[in-house]
């Protein structure tokens, strides 16, 4: 990353403000992870910066922080004076009060005289809800306050785990929405630790409260995915995961992308069957961007340094400047090719939009047809699918599609590492595809990315006539 701060352009006329919401358990500290290394003054009056980060994505002078969120106690105690100043260590946030006389160099757009102290924080949990009513109501309560502050701005927003969740399910309207690892449902996560099962015996209304908060529900209709209807089809969605994430796993963060990007495409192909042209409905249907990092974990997105730190970087800079906001020239010139492999919605990559097509028609059929019919047609649509991104040149956009819902079904987190192993095994002793016959009712198709045989197709199909099989599990190493 560059040693001096860059210069940000933005179009004439616009102004861009950058509506944050942090993590759970973090404050609005956080954001300090997201300017570059520059530091922040926190609304308490307080300065933040973060030794550890250099991603900038957002500039400081147009931040937007308001208040802190109800849950999060800024009184000093005892618990607070221990804890507080540990999650900060660890995280790479320093936090200190601000001198006498001291200018940063910058007047935030925020209030900054709030009582309380964000050095010397706890967590009330009584009134965390994790991505749900409390979170939403705080989400709102913070953009009304920015369009109060300024009403004439852009707006974007940017929410991180937690804060990913709460601003997809509060977003009514913005002009760009960015989430950073984000969960599709934390029903699904509890299954993905401990099998499908258990998972459903263990998140339930007791556990709920006790590890998510006093008031987080288990209703479907509360998780994040569930408000996949209700999102805006105009407001631009980029979601960044991390392959290595196993806070928030690679495959809810992907979920949720492919949920809604389906769901776009649906929403396109029905205004041009309506007689609208083609460019208008490209117009009012925003893309949907999938960011996809292989190797940092749940809390590595922005560590410095790295490759997946500067892609991450680059990338949202190339989407601020296609979608006419403020961007730092020289990382939109890098992170170019990097978006347009992230667009889902790509009306003219011809990949993509079959892949999303294979997406909803597995999703619209699974709940009107039975379980064995609704096998079948998951087995046909991956054979179909897997052969079509075996010879895809384009890896990254293979790898984004193979860690789908309609082509993965991973195994638990506890037993992910074995499965891995025995199937890379398995893969390194074919040629161009191994016929693995596991104790399962499941065929495992594995394709080495080096080898793409022109006949992919055909040995797929042809690996697909055990009648007992009622599932391929495709998997690339």
């Amino acid at each position: 990353m560059p040693g001096e701060q860059p210069v940000w352009v933005s179009p004439p006329g616009i102004t861009v403000s950058y509506l944050f919401y942090q993590g759970r358990n973090s404050t609005q500290v956080q954001a300090a992870r997201y300017t570059g290394g520059q530091p922040i003054i926190t609304t308490t009056g307080e300065v933040a910066q973060c030794t550890s980060s250099g991603v900038l994505t957002i500039p400081r002078e147009h931040l937007w922080l308001h208040k802190e969120i109800p849950e999060i106690n800024l009184e000093f105690s005892r618990k607070s004076w221990l804890i507080a100043p540990l999650r900060h260590f660890f995280s790479g946030i320093y936090v200190r009060s601000m001198r006498s006389g001291e200018s940063l160099g910058y007047k935030p757009l925020y209030e900054t005289d709030h009582p309380g102290s964000v050095r010397y924080y706890s967590v009330n949990h009584n009134l965390a809800s994790l991505c749900q009513e409390t979170d939403k109501c705080a989400h709102k309560e913070k953009y009304d306050a920015l369009m109060a502050r300024a009403p004439g701005h852009a707006v974007v927003l940017y929410g991180v785990s937690r804060g990913a969740g709460a601003t997809f399910s509060a977003t009514d309207k913005a002009d760009l929405c960015i989430l950073e690892g984000p969960p599709s449902s934390l029903r699904r996560i509890f299954k993905f630790y401990f099998t499908k099962i258990l998972g459903k015996l263990l998140y339930n209304k007791i556990t709920a409260y006790l590890f998510l908060g006093g008031k987080h529900s288990t209703d479907k209709a509360q998780q994040p995915i569930g408000h996949v209807d209700t999102f805006p089809n105009n407001v631009p969605l980029v979601i960044v995961s991390s392959k290595r994430d196993w806070i928030v796993p690679h495959e809810s963060s992907i979920r949720l992308a492919l949920r809604v990007a389906a769901k776009r495409i649906a929403a396109r192909e029905e205004a041009i069957a309506r007689g609208v042209p083609r460019e208008t409905a490209d117009r009012y249907i925003a893309p949907v961007y999938f960011i996809q990092l292989d190797r940092p974990g749940h809390n590595g997105y922005t560590k410095r340094g790295t490759r997946d730190a500067e892609r991450y970087q680059n990338a949202i800079h190339a989407i601020y400047r296609a979608h006419g906001l403020s961007h730092v020239p020289a990382y939109a010139d890098l992170g170019a090719e990097e978006m347009h492999l992230a667009n889902l919605t790509d009306p003219n990559d011809v990949t993509k939009v079959k892949q999303m097509q294979y997406q909803r028609e597995f999703w619209e059929h699974r709940p009107l047809e039975s379980e064995q019919s609704r096998a079948l047609r998951r087995r046909d649509l991956r054979a179909t699918a897997a052969a079509e991104l075996a010879n895809e040149p384009r890896s990254r956009i293979r790898d984004i599609f193979l860690a789908s819902p309609l082509h993965s079904k991973p195994l638990p987190w506890l037993f992910s590492w074995f499965s891995f192993a025995r199937r890379r095994t398995q893969a390194e002793t074919g040629d161009g595809i191994s016929h693995v016959a596991p104790k399962s009712d499941s065929i495992v198709v594995a394709i080495p990315i080096a080898q793409g045989k022109p006949a992919m197709h055909e040995q797929i199909t042809s690996s697909l006539q055990s009648p007992a099989a009622d599932s391929v599990e495709v998997f690339c190493p």
